[in-house]
């Protein structure tokens, strides 16, 4: 009990700052699109904004899996792509700002989808000497936030008696960034008490059991993967400013011995594939790093396909279709 204890312990005490403005500004947009799938004020880049926008928050939206709400004006953002992999309105002479906010659109929606586009684009951008990202050097302060979250309430904001995209999509953009800023997490005293156990169980970042392994009582370490990845999971929930040195050196070795035991298929350990297999995703997904994100997508395909689904048999109407066991075919 102590390790989901301490995994869920922050999840309970923190709130999603500004959701109910952000998904009021999403269903705007949505209902208000244009013929074409444009959003806003039905520009290219405009509708980039407003995707990038959907990608980066709490919801975080994705294609394919979010249907027509994404897939509709990602398909107009296609029809803007040029010839030298840049992005633009026909006669539009904003086509640097426009490309960056496509291709942030793109890599947070669908990067696996859209390869070949953001490839082209990047490639163009940087024959332009700019930046990949517009999103990422958006800038945002406290005073510019709450005016914000004041302007919109959960509508667009309103002009001469019609709604002022511009200004609604900046909103929107700068609430979104606020729910990215590194949040500071509270920590307790009976948090770090669990804490504190749970690293006594650790040998350099990996979790163990005591198993005897003779007939005369001695016993060793069993470092299992499956408990290591729930055991790194809770270690992270500890906010990394509040971590000593040594804490995160064990962190940073559990992760890494994880993620050295992910097999071809993309699994982790030999039993309970599926429950280890997730415990893994757990601890890297929580850990957020880029150089796990290969890892992360192989576990995905990996308990997708251990799915019940018409793939294995199953129809609609069985009990079980749609669920996912332990990891064998069995119940």
């Amino acid at each position: 009990m102590t390790l989901f204890a301490l995994i869920a312990a922050p999840a309970v005490s923190q709130k999603t700052p500004f959701k109910r403005e952000i998904d009021g500004l999403i269903r705007f947009f949505k209902h208000s699109a244009h013929k074409s799938q444009a959003l806003g004020d039905g520009s290219c880049r405009c509708t980039a904004m407003v995707l990038a926008a959907m990608g980066n928050c709490h919801r975080l939206y994705s294609f394919p899996d979010d249907g027509p709400v994404v897939r509709n004006p990602l398909n107009f953002l296609i029809t803007c792509r040029r010839a030298n992999g840049s992005f633009g309105d026909a006669g539009g002479t904003d086509s640097v700002e426009t490309t960056k906010w496509v291709l942030d659109a793109m890599r947070s929606l669908g990067p696996d989808s859209f390869e070949a586009e953001i490839a082209a684009g990047q490639k163009w951008l940087k024959s332009n000497g700019s930046e990949p990202s517009a999103f990422d050097a958006l800038r945002i302060d406290k005073a510019g936030i709450e005016s914000a979250a004041q302007s919109v309430g959960r509508g667009p904001i309103m002009a001469g008696g019609k709604p002022d995209m511009s200004a609604t999509v900046g909103a929107l953009l700068t609430l979104v960034r606020a729910q990215r800023q590194p949040q500071e997490q509270p920590w307790s005293a009976v948090q770090q008490k669990g804490f504190d156990f749970l690293f006594s169980k650790q040998d350099k970042g990996k979790f163990y059991v005591v198993v005897p392994v003779d007939k005369v009582g001695t016993t060793g370490k069993h470092y299992d993967v499956g408990l290591t990845g729930i055991g790194i999971a809770s270690l992270l929930t500890k906010p990394k400013s509040k971590r000593t040195e040594k804490e995160q050196r064990a962190i940073d070795l559990g992760l890494a011995w994880i993620a050295q035991r992910q097999n071809d298929m993309g699994g982790f350990g030999r039993e309970n594939i599926n429950y280890t297999t997730c415990a893994c995703v757990m601890a890297m997904a929580k850990a957020n790093r880029a150089e796990f994100k290969e890892n992360l997508q192989k576990a995905q395909r990996f308990i997708k396909a251990l799915q019940s689904v018409e793939s294995k048999g199953y129809e609609p109407s069985d009990r079980d279709y749609g669920s996912i066991g332990y990891g064998g075919d069995e119940r």
